[in-house]
């Protein structure tokens, strides 16, 4: 049938709507029609209309058994590429916005950090305040007597 179309097609010129086209002897396409394909299984161009279309026009009952999906065919629960594209740019987009929240947080945690520690040098020295006044304050009296023997001491050596 397509040597016949071809043969034909070959015999009426037609003309060229487009000067660019790509133009494929018809001995080619012929000789390619005969030769079996590598697999044995009849020629390239019927094998690749199976493998597109899925059976071909002429099938019988025994070759439903061995029926081959086509390739165009799509499963209802496939992802397409798009889709697979669309969800990619989704997550790179929220990538790209858990990134810059993680680097609020972190200078955010520093900050933190340095009033922790301008709050923990603070309290050292209230710290040490407390315990000078607190000595100076509730120890008076206990220093007062102890001075108080020193100057006895030194006077007593001196007469």
């Amino acid at each position: 049938m397509v040597k016949k179309f071809m043969e034909k097609w070959s015999t009426s010129k037609p003309k060229l709507i487009n000067p660019t086209r790509l133009v494929i002897p018809s001995n080619l396409i012929a000789g390619g029609l005969k030769k079996p394909a590598k697999n044995g299984s009849g020629s390239n161009f019927a094998a690749l209309g199976r493998k597109l279309f899925g059976k071909e026009a002429g099938t019988t009952s025994s070759d439903k058994k061995n029926e081959v999906k086509a390739l165009t065919e799509v499963k209802g629960n496939t992802r397409t590429l798009a889709m697979v594209l669309r969800s990619e740019r989704e997550l790179l987009n929220s990538n790209k916005e858990q990134e810059v929240e993680i680097t609020e947080l972190k200078l955010m945690i520093q900050e933190k950090n340095r009033e922790v520690d301008k709050l923990n040098d603070l309290c050292l020295k209230q710290m040490e305040e407390s315990k000078s006044l607190k000595s100076t304050i509730l120890f008076r009296d206990v220093m007062n007597s102890q001075l108080q023997e020193l100057l006895e001491k030194q006077g007593s050596e001196l007469k």
